[in-house]
């Protein structure tokens, strides 16, 4: 779908295939040939899952968790907002990627942000932290590693780290009139007290 793409970067990571592709003036990643992050639509997605929520839950000071890094996007915008940000990124390839290649885009330094190579499962049963935000900035469940965090026992995990009126940011990946955006919100649903779609 795009005019005149030119490929900047890609790495086989032990994980994925990792493509960063320009095309008029806007650069794109594509993590297994799927669009993970793009200027204009997937830019706005960004803006949704992450800058809407924790612009409705200020003040500023507050303790944000985005669970995979892509661009940098989601974790650019908390930071903006004056969250503490940590990122939890499976891939150490697309965390380093995502950051060089986006910091036109995202203008973080390396300070502002903390990033954690780790499977998030793992991460977040090992840790005690508590968050008022957690951003699930993550693929689309294409693969039974990505399925499993969309799963409801990853969603009761992610339930369990927010502080008391803490909120959880996700994408149901799909319209909630498609299989797949119904299968996303039920899951949320068993996980958390309160879903809004």
């Amino acid at each position: 779908g795009l005019a005149a793409p030119t490929l900047l970067e890609s790495r086989d990571s032990p994980c994925q295939r990792i493509d960063v592709v320009a095309d008029q003036g806007e650069k794109a990643v594509f993590l297994d040939g799927v669009p993970f992050y793009r200027a204009g639509d997937l830019d706005a997605f960004n803006i949704l899952l992450a800058q809407l929520p924790a612009t409705l839950l200020a003040p500023s000071n507050r303790e944000a968790l985005v669970i995979g890094s892509g661009s940098f996007s989601s974790a650019a915008h908390l930071h903006r907002l004056g969250y503490r940000v940590h990122v939890i990124e499976l891939d150490s390839a697309v965390a380093e990627i995502g950051f060089r290649q986006f910091a036109d885009h995202h203008k973080l330094s390396a300070q502002d942000i903390t990033v954690e190579i780790a499977d998030a499962r793992t991460a977040l049963a090992q840790s005690q932290a508590r968050y008022d935000l957690i951003v699930l900035d993550v693929p689309a469940p294409y693969r039974t590693q990505l399925a499993l965090l969309h799963a409801p026992a990853f969603y009761r995990q992610v339930a369990s780290h927010l502080n008391k009126d803490g909120v959880a940011a996700l994408s149901l990946c799909s319209s909630l009139h498609d299989p797949l955006g119904q299968q996303i919100a039920a899951s949320a649903a068993q996980a958390f007290r309160e879903v809004m779609v």
